[in-house]
């Protein structure tokens, strides 16, 4: 605030002198004003004080706070702006760059260096808990940040590789892979982790605080291939960085189940646009829960007609007979022969029958070759005619795996595995070996040149992790001496450059140069005080200097500052001191100069990388600090640090960094045996045969292993009972010999009436045991009833002949006990709309008792409907009734359709019917395979976002680190999404 007074009064002041008389006001009173108030203008720019900011770029790859000093990286380019000024400098070997001069506030940051992630940043450099900013003129400040940036290639990065699936085909019991989706992984500075290791490292007074930063290129992405997979290569460091994942939304049509769709029924398969979403707490669709078939009535066949104003009632009347016919009640199954026909009852005789097999062993027909007489209760039982035949199975096995009992070592390529029969049986058993090796050796192919410091050999490839080694270089010859452009050393005549090891040198000087001394021609005479000595032209700039003068004359010239940039004799004037006549010139050959450059002619040799020659570098023989020189070297050797491990094949070596070129080698692995796996299991084997391996390498163990049978097959059957009476080759059933056993297939041949011998059409396999052996006519028993002529419909009688009938209805006869079917009737509508006689089409069969006779009218025509029940091997056990419909006068057909084509199929049902209803339905073939549904489970799919799984040192709230070297695995999966319909 003083200042400002002072500023005011200086201001009243020119005011009021630039009114008043000239000569109370002088030329040199303005121009000390106009200097006090440039002064003040400058003072008060620099009222919270000068500050000189310090900003230090590390490799954040190689340092971390708490773990060791970072490295600085040298040749970042850093642009601040502060205040509308923007500055851009390098930073030194230490990663360091300074920006002198500033000022007070915040400023803002921009940091480059190619092969790094780029950053911004916001910092302060305003003092901590300080508002008064007056220091006053002379007020200094320092301020410090140190930022890290990020390798983009290299040793430091990392993998992240996975795999993003989503459920879009719910009725598979698997998710699909999501094709072309964008993944990204996004650097998270926010997180602990992040700030935990590179908090800002402030300066004097905290001053150099960030308050923003920004990377760029922290957000790496790929796209999905085919297979919903992914990679992406990551910065990171020793102590790892914490990456979010972030993927894209998708849409698409979904298939699945439903039962309606925008309340809509439907039935199969449907496809629905779905939205599947990352985003945690997105809705997730319910998943309806379907039947896996669905039941479809015929339509009713009934015509609607009014309502009788009384309705008539009828009777059944059973006729008089012998057996009529056998109705199969169990086709049986697996036949090879018709069994005989025994037809047996407590008062019935004579009848006889035959029965007819299928092509596929089913007893279709038992017909009737005598009815008999007297039969009230026949019983229908089926005798087999081929009988008695026994057999005993023997088993032989292959080769089923192979135990390592020593897996050898020094192996240079893949031994040969062999198996020796130990008693004779079995052959065709291969193998192979799977190989699992370090590094025995590297070998130099090419020594390279200009190494001037140890490149880096990495080791890549043949499946092998951990393997590290070290490059050695021989001794070289100079190649390049630089000196500083700013070295305080300067030269009259050009040095002479002093090197050790043979090697020469030229150095070469400015143009221009300093001044040393200047000769005083002329005293002069009369001078009163020193004169002014005014130094111009040459060339350069800056010289200055000062007279000593005795007794009126000029007797010393001596120089303050010898300047820079004189390539010619300047000229020298000197004037004032009330004197006249001195003068002085320079000699050019005084005239001293830095050195510009250091040209290598002889690069000599032995130089060896590891030693320090700079101070043996001398110019006229002395050294000059902050030279540096570069050498040539060839890379002679190379040392493994690490073995390494699981190398399947050799890897790759390759040579990079140390300024040189041309470098090659080649490793060499050394195996041992990890697994060997069978190509050819053999057969026949009884006994585990010997497995010999065979190979070479160098100071080699020997591998072991022997083998382990399995894959039991069917070897032979051997007949103990021929039997007697087939007419055809009966089944041969094989069952057991192990849980997991898959049966053998076999056909017996006969000769004559008897089992002679046996083909094996499949040895079946994955025996531990010999199976047992049946041999039968028959895999399941059939089973019949029979219908004797009493169970015919001989008449109906008419109890009440009804009233008001419009239409003729329908004449329904329901048995009693579920026994008797087939008969059918007419009515006949008298002119009083009554019932006058009820005349029989078909007599029906089986009925034991008089049916119940209804006499039907349809009130309207409604299809109806139904679901199944499902046993868990996928067969229909029942069909429930959900609406019996309306208006059936015909019993209609009964169509069980898989929920998915193809998953399931062979059921037959047939329905029964009961005053135009349908009462119920029975099961002829449950059929098989009908399993498919809705997948996953609901409870499943109501999980929100995408679910992340990986393997990864830690892993917080989606936020999980990477280090380097390492391939971390990440898949997503996006769940059952969420529809765009109404589905139930």
């Amino acid at each position: 605030m003083k200042n400002y007074l002072k500023l005011m009064v200086i201001g009243l002041f020119l005011l009021g002198a630039a009114s008043s008389c000239e000569d109370k006001f002088t030329e040199e009173d303005s121009l000390n004003a106009q200097t006090e108030i440039e002064r003040l203008r400058d003072s008060l720019k620099k009222a919270g004080g000068i500050v000189n900011y310090t900003i230090h770029i590390i490799n954040g790859t190689d340092a971390s706070v708490g773990s060791k000093a970072g490295n600085g990286l040298a040749g970042v380019s850093v642009t601040i702006s502060q205040w509308g000024i923007v500055k851009t400098e390098t930073t030194n070997e230490q990663g360091m760059v300074v920006f002198p001069d500033l000022r007070i506030g915040k400023v803002a940051v921009d940091v480059n260096l190619d092969g790094y992630t780029p950053m911004s940043f916001v910092a302060s450099l305003s003092p901590e808990g300080q508002d008064s900013y007056n220091l006053g003129e002379e007020g200094m400040r320092n301020a410090a940040t140190q930022v890290p940036v990020f390798a983009l290639t290299g040793e430091s990065t990392s993998t992240i590789k996975g795999k993003v699936t989503i459920d879009s085909d719910l009725t598979n019991n698997s998710p699909e892979p999501a094709a072309n989706i964008n993944v990204a992984m996004v650097l998270n500075t926010d997180d602990p982790q992040f700030t935990g290791m590179f908090n800002n490292q402030t300066g004097d007074n905290g001053m150099g605080q960030i308050i923003s930063m920004t990377y760029g290129s922290a957000v790496m992405r790929a796209t999905t291939d085919a297979n919903g997979e992914y990679t992406i290569t990551v910065p990171t460091t020793a102590k790892g960085l914490p990456f979010r994942p972030e993927i894209d939304d998708i849409a698409l049509e979904q298939s699945l189940l439903a039962n309606k769709v925008n309340d809509k029924e439907v039935t199969g398969v449907q496809k629905v646009r779905t939205i599947f979403s990352s985003i945690g707490g997105t809705s997730v669709s319910t998943i309806p829960t379907v039947l896996p078939a669905y039941v479809l009535f015929g339509e009713p066949d009934g015509i609607a007609a009014a309502a009788p104003t009384s309705a008539a009632s009828a009777t059944a009347v059973l006729s008089q007979g012998e057996i009529e016919n056998i109705v199969i009640s169990n086709a049986g199954a697996g036949y090879t022969q018709a069994p005989k026909v025994n037809i047996t009852d407590v008062t019935g005789t004579g009848a006889t029958a035959v029965a007819t097999i299928s092509a596929d062993g089913y007893v279709t027909k038992v017909e009737v070759t005598n009815a008999g007489k007297k039969y009230s209760n026949p019983s229908i039982t089926f005798e087999d005619l081929g009988k008695n035949a026994a057999a005993a199975a023997e088993i032989a096995y292959g080769v089923k795996s192979i135990v390592i009992g020593n897996t050898g070592y020094g192996y240079t390529k893949a031994p040969v595995v062999t198996f020796k029969s130990t008693d004779g049986y079995g052959a065709g058993a291969v193998a192979n070996t799977v190989m699992n090796g370090s590094l025995k050796k590297i070998n130099v192919t090419a020594t390279g040149t200009g190494f001037s410091s140890v490149p880096t050999v990495t080791i890549s490839g043949g499946n092998g992790t951990g393997a590290m080694a070290t490059a050695q270089l021989g001794a070289g010859q100079i190649k390049t001496i630089d000196v500083p452009k700013d070295a305080d050393r300067w030269y009259v005549v050009t040095p002479t450059v002093g090197l050790p090891n043979g090697a020469t040198a030229t150095a070469t000087l400015k143009t221009g140069g300093r001044l040393t001394s200047i000769n005083l021609s002329n005293g002069g005479t009369g001078y009163v005080s020193a004169p002014t000595v005014t130094i111009s032209g040459g060339g350069g700039s800056g010289a200055s200097a000062y007279a000593t003068i005795s007794s009126g004359s000029v007797t010393n010239i001596t120089i303050v500052h010898g300047g820079n940039g004189y390539t010619t004799a300047p000229t020298v004037t000197i004037s004032g001191g009330s004197g006249s006549g001195a003068s002085a010139t320079v000699d050019p050959v005084t005239i001293e100069k830095q050195i510009d450059k250091v040209v290598v002619t002889d690069g000599g040799s032995g130089f060896l990388y590891s030693a320090n020659y700079v101070n043996v570098i001398t110019f006229d023989g002395i050294p000059i600090s902050g030279t540096s020189y570069t050498l040539s070297c060839p890379l002679t050797g190379i040392t493994i640090n690490n073995a390494g491990v699981g190398f399947t094949s050799t890897p790759t070596v390759q040579i990079t960094g140390g300024e040189g070129s041309g470098a090659t080698a080649v490793a060499e692995v050394q195996y041992k045996v990890q697994a060997i796996t069978v190509t050819n299991p053999g057969s026949g084997y009884l006994t585990a045969p010997q497995v010999i391996i065979t190979g070479d390498g160098m100071e080699i163990t020997k591998a072991t292993a022997f083998a382990n049978l399995g894959n039991g097959v069917l070897n032979r059957i051997v007949l103990t009972n021929p039997g007697q009476g087939y007419t055809a080759a009966p089944n041969v059933a094989v069952s057991g010999g192990g849980a997991s056993a898959k049966q053998a297939r076999v056909k017996a041949i006969i000769t004559d009436d008897k089992v002679t011998g046996f083909d094996i059409e499949d040895a079946g396999m994955d025996y531990t045991a010999a199976p047992s052996i049946s041999i039968s006519t028959k895999t399941t028993g059939a089973a019949a009833s029979a219908v004797a002529k009493t169970g015919s419909i001989y008449a109906v009688n008419i109890t009440n002949q009804g009233a008001g009938y419009t239409a003729v209805p329908v004449v329904e006869f329901v048995p009693a006990d579920g026994f008797g079917s087939g008969a059918a009737a007419t009515a006949v509508v008298g002119e009083g709309g009554s019932i006058v006689r009820i005349d029989i089409t078909n007599s029906g069969t089986g009925y034991t008792s008089a049916p119940a006779v209804k006499l039907v009218i349809p009130q309207r025509a409604l299809v109806a409907k139904g679901s199944v029940r499902v046993n868990a091997q996928g067969s229909i056990t029942s069909v429930n009734i959900d609406d019996a419909g309306e208006g059936y006068t015909s019993v209609p057909e009964v169509t069980i359709l898989p929920a998915v084509e193809g998953v399931g199929s062979g059921a037959k049902a047939k329905a029964v019917i009961s005053a135009g209803k349908v009462t119920s339905v029975t099961i002829i073939d449950g059929g098989k395979g009908y399993t498919s549904k809705n997948f996953p489970a609901t409870t499943h799919a109501t999980a929100p976002g995408a679910v992340i799984s990986g393997k990864f040192p830690e892993f917080k709230g989606g936020i999980f680190s990477v280090k380097p070297g390492t391939a971390t695995i990440v898949d997503f999966y996006m769940g059952t999404g969420s529809r765009t319909q109404k589905v139930d």
